[in-house]
């Protein structure tokens, strides 16, 4: 779950040029409505039952074995979609071992103004932009994410969960803990967002979007502090690493409704099948579309139209 903080900043970036904050009200309402019930859901029914996803929705009733399936393709889909970014992240981590870095072009303001201004406008909601439908459905959305619901990964995940845990208790705690932390993220990211669209005012520069939220207006920000290569490293490792931690659980989302399916073999391991296995259609994957993705541009396609889609395919 952590790993969709920038999914968060993105969302609510891609609102706040118009909405000036409104984007966090459908956000609460969304955790509230739809967030908290669907993960106290997925905790109880992976705990009572002790399946994946297939097996559990195959348990209340053989006609909805279909959602399980589609739940362990999405999984496998979004696992895609963080894969391509960990590789990005990772040719950014490699080169911030050098003086100067490689993506300093253009002198920027020196003392980072603007950070005040990138907060008023996260905390300053205009009211009547709320009947924008678009908003309400990225921040639906942005739910989907932050919790991992419909995933299949939480239902896995809880089945390793004793018998008789207070999985009610989990949720509350779970949900509210990981909702305060993606605000909490969002507090020194629209501050260097605030720095970044004042610079851009200054000097007559386009704003970047997007996954180019942390491909470029963050390392352009990074480039202005002291021992810019040293945070430059340390920003991309807990990219990395909070990618890699939503890896866990949506792996976990494909591997449990595999072995429900009985499609591994009893006398191997789980280790041993999720160390060679997945990563392979994955990386394959990742490698035909580098290689029909000629121009940036259209590589840029991949990761967004995850993005975009992911919301309709979990419905």
């Amino acid at each position: 779950m952590d790993g969709h903080l920038l999914h968060l900043l993105i969302k609510h970036h891609s609102h706040n040029t118009r909405t000036r904050g409104a984007f966090l009200i459908p956000y609460l309402i969304a955790l509230v409505f739809e967030g908290l019930p669907l993960l106290y859901l997925e905790l109880a029914i992976g705990q009572r039952l002790r399946l994946g996803s297939i097996g559990v929705w195959n348990s209340i009733s053989p006609y909805l074995g279909g959602v399980g399936v589609s739940s362990m393709v999405v999984s496998f889909l979004v696992c895609v979609f963080y894969n391509i970014l960990l590789a990005w992240v990772l040719w950014y981590f490699f080169n911030s071992f050098q003086d100067p870095l490689p993506w300093i072009q253009c002198p920027i303001n020196q003392n980072l103004t603007g950070t005040i201004d990138g907060l008023v406008y996260l905390f300053t909601p205009k009211w009547e932009l709320l009947r924008n439908p678009q908003m309400w459905l990225d921040a639906f959305t942005q739910i989907f994410f932050s919790l991992s619901v419909a995933f299949g990964g939480l239902i896995a995940i809880s089945s390793y969960n004793p018998l008789h845990n207070n999985c009610e208790l989990d949720t509350v705690v779970v949900g509210c803990i990981n909702s305060a932390t993606s605000l909490y993220a969002s507090i020194p990211g629209f501050s260097i967002l605030g720095f970044k669209a004042t610079t851009n005012y200054n000097y007559c520069l386009d704003s970047a979007s997007g996954t180019g939220l942390a491909f470029i207006v963050f390392t352009e920000a990074v480039i202005k502090m002291p021992g810019s290569q040293v945070w430059s490293v340390l920003f991309f490792i807990m990219l990395f690493s909070l990618g890699l931690s939503s890896m866990f659980g949506n792996l976990e989302g494909v591997l449990s409704p595999l072995h429900d399916l009985h499609m591994v073999p009893k006398w191997m391991p789980k280790e041993l099948f999720t160390a060679p296995v997945l990563p392979i259609p994955i990386v394959a994957f990742y490698c035909l579309a580098q290689s029909i993705a000629s121009k940036r541009q259209v590589e840029n396609t991949v990761p967004q139209l995850s993005d975009n889609e992911a919301f309709v395919a979990e419905m």
